[in-house]
């Protein structure tokens, strides 16, 4: 009734199955290859566990292939095709067939890298950027506006008018220029620098004479929460007080807390007034008014001032050209300076401003940054970038919601300006871990992860610790 199936052959057996071992070993070798090929031409490679926006575990289980067609209707990123076309656009393959929905900040995200075959560019990375339209530049000595418009590819006078600089008027050395990202967002980028202008003016009002407050540190207080209990900056809180370990306080000391953002300074020989301020990041001005002098009073050699705005902070390296325009898939590239463990980044994105002091355009005052911004879409992971311990997860000043992390041999990082955070104070952490996501809470002008560095107490340049 039935007929009595063939018995294969032996040979053919072993043939067989070499045939089906020579496929395997051939998809892993193309596997292999095309993720050497991915890092070597910058394409974004993403698993599938970034893909997901919330913190329950996922099925790992089997394999898939994202077609994301649909993300691109949504995002409104494909262009010249109707919604009736049929296109397949392949995003990746890997585990994981149950995702939580996407955000849209992702819809828009893996709709660009859909569009340009998985390659973030200098022109796709704009899409990306919302509000923010320009680069922060530092000039070094050797600068010229011609060669900053050269460099960014814009002219020089869009330059000037997004600086509201005047016709003949030419920047110094440290001050910091605002560069268009195109002729286009010239207009933007003008907007933003009359904003600044306008911030300066308004905080120069606001001086005003010192106050002192003497704060008793208690149990569960750190620097972190009492800068943010008196929204004052955490260089206030280590300027105004002899601190050998910013991470260990002990319950009981009294700390001293000003009225204001600043710090306390002896007055040194072979200087003026001006002279003085201007190392420090302060005005003559706001010294005066803070520690209620005048033009006739006579400040000793050793006599301690309060300097409103100004940071104690140690010299630091001139940005390089490197960390004003860096790669995007590169960005880790810069090799650490000290002999530290290495960190990882904390988020994928572009430097948007270096570490160090800059001369500001606005009022002409030196400032210094703390940190190093890093451009980067709303909502998009930000990872521990050391194992370490939540010493602060909540609101902090101009920071907006901030995690500071502390970790061995004194160091501690900063992640500020975040849309929301997922780790609770308290809190042991592994390294690359995801802890929050990126935002723009706080004082700032657009999308970013604002990324601090501390050891000691000063904070210290972040390119020098990361990989």
């Amino acid at each position: 009734m039935f007929k009595r199936l063939k018995k294969i052959p032996e040979n053919k057996k072993i043939l067989l199955s070499f045939v089906l071992l020579f496929l395997m070993l051939l998809l892993i070798a193309l596997i292999l290859a095309s993720i050497v090929a991915a890092g070597r031409k910058d394409v974004y490679w993403t698993t599938i566990n970034n893909l997901n926006t919330s913190e329950e575990e996922i099925n790992d289980k089997g394999f898939f292939m994202a077609d994301v067609s649909d993300l691109l209707l949504v995002s409104g990123l494909r262009e010249g095709k109707s919604k009736t076309e049929s296109e397949s656009v392949p995003l990746a393959i890997g585990p994981g067939p149950s995702l939580a929905p996407l955000t849209p900040e992702e819809v828009k995200l893996y709709g660009v890298l859909s569009k340009s075959d998985g390659i973030l560019t200098d022109e796709t990375t704009g899409e990306l950027d919302e509000n923010i339209y320009w680069q922060e530049v530092v000039l070094k000595k050797r600068d010229t506006l011609e060669s900053i418009a050269k460099a960014f590819g814009v002219s020089v006078e869009d330059i000037r008018r997004a600086n509201n600089m005047k016709e003949n008027q030419n920047p110094t050395y440290s001050e910091v220029l605002y560069i268009p990202d195109s002729g286009q967002y010239v207009q933007a980028t003008l907007d933003f620098v009359k904003k600044m202008e306008q911030a300066a003016i308004e905080a120069s009002k606001k001086e005003k004479p010192l106050s002192i407050f003497y704060y008793t540190v208690s149990e569960g207080d750190s620097l972190w929460t009492i800068a943010d209990k008196f929204d004052l900056k955490v260089d206030t809180i280590v300027g105004s007080n002899k601190l050998s370990d910013i991470n260990i306080l002990k319950i009981g000391i009294q700390l001293r807390i000003p009225n204001q953002d600043g710090v306390f300074v002896k007055y040194e020989k072979n200087t003026n007034i001006d002279k003085f301020a201007d190392k420090y990041g302060s005005t003559k001005d706001a010294i005066y008014i803070a520690n209620k002098l005048n033009e006739k009073s006579k400040i000793n050699i050793g006599q301690e001032l309060f300097l409103p705005g100004g940071s104690i902070a140690s010299s630091v390296e001139a940005p390089s050209k490197v960390q004003r325009r860096t790669s995007i898939s590169r960005i880790g590239k810069a090799k650490p300076k000290m002999a530290t463990e290495h960190f990882g980044w904390p988020v994928f994105g572009r430097i948007s401003s270096s570490f160090g002091w800059r001369r500001s355009p606005f009022g002409k005052r030196r400032v210094f940054h703390a940190g190093i911004d890093i451009r980067a879409p709303k909502g998009r992971n930000i990872v521990a970038a050391q194992s370490g311990r939540v010493v602060h997860s909540g609101w902090m000043g101009g920071y907006g919601y901030t995690i500071v992390l502390t970790h061995p041999s004194g160091v501690s990082t900063l992640y500020g300006h975040c849309s929301a955070l997922l780790v609770s104070k308290g809190t042991h952490v592994n390294k690359g871990q995801l802890i929050a996501r990126v935002g723009s809470t706080g004082r700032s002008t657009g999308n970013h992860l604002h990324f601090e560095v501390r050891q000691g107490g000063s904070p210290v340049n972040p390119m020098r610790f990361l990989r």
